[in-house]
């Protein structure tokens, strides 16, 4: 058995000479240059190929920035409107005290608003990111300085016109805020 082996691997030796030299015999006669048509329609296959995975690529990113936005105006808007609600309740509370001339809950109310108000427009500062529109991102911030100086009034107990005007300001931009998450909240 031992025989057969060293034959076959004899005979697989030979066999892959003759093989060798029989495949290296033939001589082609021509220059070594590609073809210049099919070169060029190769060149235009990898640029198309190119562009259209660019292609895909850009509009999966955009598909992607749009989404977040979408989601980040959604959180930020249901954020803002939930504690504005807040933030007038603690204001009217304020206000009623003061109306009724009721010192004791004036102090309470006072308290009570500019701890509600200062909270909230921590809140709503902290929904600002980068995702969204720099418009609506624009009008959270004016909401939230808005609110911060509503609150810097009632606890330096500002005259009824500064303390008005600051509630004003406070008012439109609650109304501009809550328009650019669409009026919905």
């Amino acid at each position: 058995m031992r025989q057969w082996r060293i034959a076959a691997l004899a005979a697989g030796l030979v066999a892959t000479a003759l093989l060798t030299v029989v495949g290296c015999t033939n001589i082609r006669d021509g220059a070594p240059a590609a073809d210049t048509n099919d070169a060029r329609s190769y060149r235009t296959w990898v640029a198309d190929s190119l562009s259209s995975s660019a292609a895909a690529a850009s509009e999966r990113e955009s598909t992607q920035r749009e989404s977040e936005t979408a989601e980040a105006v959604a959180n930020a808007c249901e954020t803002l409107s939930s504690t504005s609600v807040d933030v007038v309740t603690a204001i009217n509370a304020y206000v009623n005290a003061v109306a009724g001339h009721r010192e004791a809950d004036v102090a309470d109310k006072a308290q009570a608003a500019v701890d509600t108000l200062n909270r909230a427009a921590g809140v709503v500062a902290t929904s600002l990111n980068t995702a969204l529109l720099p418009q609506t991102a624009d009008a959270f911030r004016a909401w939230v300085d808005a609110t911060r100086a509503v609150a810097k009034a009632i606890s330096e107990r500002y005259g009824q016109q500064e303390f008005n005007a600051e509630v004003d300001k406070f008012n439109h931009a609650n109304e501009n805020a809550l328009d650019m998450c669409g009026g919905s909240h």
